[in-house]
């Protein structure tokens, strides 16, 4: 048996030693089957302990070969004892092409994709191009893919659209585009790299950069309140007016545009506005409102940043009501027009009758009287001894009396703030609050049949009487610290505006409720599972600061 070791390696050939460990003469051959190898020497005799380096090559016949993979075998034939192989493997690989990429922002040969300045919840695509440039052989793509995702470092706020399906094959001077979107995902610089796998020979990985500058749009505008104006029908609507403040915030100028409902008139509807400069925009309700029929008109008011196309939308809202008379009320005890009824002294036993008249003073329009009641004063309060005697505060350092008035004021609290009257409990009752907020948007409260543990949204029972702005009236029942039934909010057009006191008057009988606001009849509600009895309180919420007044 002849020993064969293999002694050196190359791309093109392999080395074997052929020896002879016994004590007489082999005779040996070497012998292949495919035409792409040869053997040198192929054939030999060995003397006892002799050897010879045998050379496996591919020939000119391998250069013939279609890509794919090829096996022989190379096997020692000696005239005594058995044969030795060895196998041979051949991968014929396909000559690649030459790949090249481009991109949509020059230059374009750069490797690099600057997407620039952005803007917030706006999305940016540009392109990327790869093109197989050799005029004769095929480029392979196999992977496209952005960094971020091959190494799981997050999302980046880049991704790549359109992607063909991989490998690709790329036929000489053929490309293929895809897309590279950009969605911020928050202020500041977003950075990634997409990564291109080939079978180009000289460029099997190349890389492209993308990054992006993300900040929100610069168009702002103050305040962030809608508007409601509110009249009968015919006009005129309170209030009139109202002024915005539009800001460019940004770097760079900006022309910016503004559009309304057809009753509401802007002064100006549009210009430009150098970086760091604002203006002001007065949005009035025209004479197109007088010819509205009652009802609530809805609708919205944008500013627009032109270059961008974003715009902020504000709810603005016309509520038209029917006309009415106008009620003025008398009395037979002069003086007649002071709504007093001094009876003076009464004799035990006697009858003194007097008379009240409530006249229509319009001459165009009907008034409808909704109810003519007797009311006993149970309790009255006006603050104006600087104390605020039977009630308690959730936090004593809320509320003060000042100036005739129980306020509730904290700079930095975030929360509700509540106060009760403890001295006693109402079943049937009206309850009548002047109560004002100094904020927008703020929201004022009023609680009637209250229970001793009641905390607002926290625990204990109570109705809930809500004045939220300028604009929306709430009904509410909190039981065991949980909303349970009531109106949701509604839009209210009595409402004092801009944060002017609002007179409020609750009727509450059993399961009822009427709601009163500043004189005009609200909203009427039945409170299924309504506490039978309960305490009176005022409440709030602002985000720091706070401020919340009633007397």
């Amino acid at each position: 048996m002849l020993k064969l070791m293999r002694m050196t390696s190359a791309p093109a050939s392999a080395a074997y030693t052929v020896s002879n460990p016994y004590d007489f003469t082999i005779n040996w051959t070497a012998v292949v089957t495919e035409n792409w190898l040869t053997v040198s020497p192929d054939s030999g005799a060995l003397l006892p302990s002799e050897s010879v380096e045998v050379t496996v090559s591919l020939n000119a016949n391998a250069t013939a070969l279609a890509p794919g993979d090829y096996a022989d075998a190379v096997v020692i034939v000696p005239d005594a004892y058995g044969t030795s192989a060895r196998n041979v493997y051949l991968t014929v690989l396909p000559i690649p092409g030459e790949i090249a990429v481009t991109d949509s922002i020059p230059p374009e040969d750069d490797y690099n994709l600057p997407f620039g300045d952005t803007v917030i919840t706006l999305t940016y695509t540009e392109q990327v191009t790869v093109t197989n440039i050799d005029a004769t052989y095929d480029l392979v793509i196999d992977e496209v893919a952005l960094d971020s995702v091959l190494y799981g470092s997050g999302a980046s706020g880049f991704t790549l659209d359109n992607l063909p399906s991989l490998p690709l094959t790329l036929a000489p001077g053929n490309n293929v585009t895809f897309d590279v979107v950009f969605e911020p995902l928050g202020e500041g610089l977003h950075e990634d790299v997409i990564v291109i796998r080939s079978n180009d020979m000289f460029a099997p990985e190349l890389t492209v950069s993308l990054s992006a500058v993300a900040a929100y749009d610069p168009l702002r505008v103050a305040p962030d309140s809608g508007f409601l104006a509110q009249g009968h029908e015919g006009g005129p609507f309170v209030p009139a007016s109202k002024t915005y403040t539009i800001n460019n915030e940004g770097a760079a100028p900006l022309n910016w545009s503004a559009t309304a409902p057809a009753w509401l008139s802007l002064t100006p509807d549009g210009g430009a506005l150098d970086a760091g400069l604002s203006e002001e925009v007065t949005v009035s309700v025209n004479a197109t409102a007088n010819a509205y029929a009652p009802g609530h008109y809805a609708r919205t008011l944008a500013f627009i940043n032109d270059a961008t196309g974003l715009m902020t939308t504000l709810d603005v809202a016309l509520v038209v009501v029917s006309a009415t008379g106008n009620a003025t009320v008398t009395d037979s005890i002069a003086p007649v027009d002071d709504r007093l009824l001094p009876f003076g002294d009464v004799y035990v036993g006697a009858e003194r009758r007097e008379i009240i008249a409530v006249h229509n003073t319009d001459a165009e329009h009907e008034l409808t009287v909704e109810e003519i009641s007797l009311d006993s004063v149970l309790y009255v309060e006006d603050f104006d001894d600087g104390t605020a005697e039977g009630w308690a505060p959730t936090f004593g350092w809320h509320w003060a009396a000042v100036n005739s008035i129980y306020r509730a004021y904290d700079l930095y609290y975030d929360g509700w703030m509540q106060a009760l009257y403890m001295d006693d409990s109402w079943e049937d009752a009206v309850v009548e609050a002047t109560m004002q907020c100094s904020r927008p948007n703020g929201t004022s409260m009023l609680f009637v049949r209250a229970s001793e543990d009641f905390i607002i949204f926290e625990s204990g029972d109570a109705v809930m009487i809500a004045l939220i702005g300028d604009d929306y009236c709430g009904i509410w029942f909190q039981h065991y610290g949980n909303f349970v039934e009531g109106l949701p909010l509604y839009p209210c057009p009595f409402i004092s505006p801009d944060g002017e006191p609002t007179h409020v008057r609750v009727k509450m009988e059993g399961n009822k409720i009427n709601l009163y606001i500043n004189g005009h009849f609200s909203r009427s509600t039945r409170l299924l599972d309504a506490p039978p009895a309960g305490r009176i309180g005022l409440g709030g919420y602002w985000s720091p600061p706070h401020k919340l007044v009633h007397v």
